[in-house]
């Protein structure tokens, strides 16, 4: 049995015993692997601004560490219903409106508080923005991404 069965059967029994009715799909990214639970359950796995998905993807790794030790792993990411897919794509737009605005009026722009996550996605977005620069500021969970131009 490979590494990708033994995961997706992993993830389907500890939701199954949490009480979830859950399909599994493996799909690969750029991350890695992404594991998408299709589920009508998705708002409860979800939580308010992703913490249980976080929460649910960390228990899964821990889960998955411990079961197949003696094999070689990388993080598992886990997504429900496309959440993070859509997410990702919100996020981009967002990064590169506010990218050109700050191009545009050279006045830096304050986005809202994000979670690591979000940050990141922010960060690598406008990385390929040669005249401008990110900088997280601010203490969790209050951290937020400043874009402003390079001097």
């Amino acid at each position: 049995m490979t590494k990708k069965p033994k995961t997706q059967l992993i993830i389907k029994e500890t939701l199954d015993k949490m009480g979830f009715n859950i399909e599994v799909e493996a799909i690969s990214t750029e991350q890695g692997e992404t594991f998408n639970i299709q589920t009508d359950d998705s708002s409860i796995l979800i939580g308010r601004g992703g913490e249980n998905l976080q929460a649910l993807q960390h228990i899964i790794n821990l889960i998955i560490y411990q079961q197949l030790a003696d094999e070689q792993l990388k993080k598992v990411f886990i997504d429900i219903n496309g959440y993070r897919q859509k997410q990702q794509q919100n996020l981009a737009s967002i990064a590169i409106r506010m990218a050109e605005q700050v191009s545009r009026h050279g006045r830096p722009e304050v986005l809202r508080p994000m979670t690591g996550y979000e940050r990141r996605a922010i960060h690598v977005q406008l990385a390929n923005y040669p005249d401008l620069v990110t900088e997280s500021i601010g203490q969790d969970p209050n951290r937020r991404i400043v874009i402003k131009k390079k001097r």
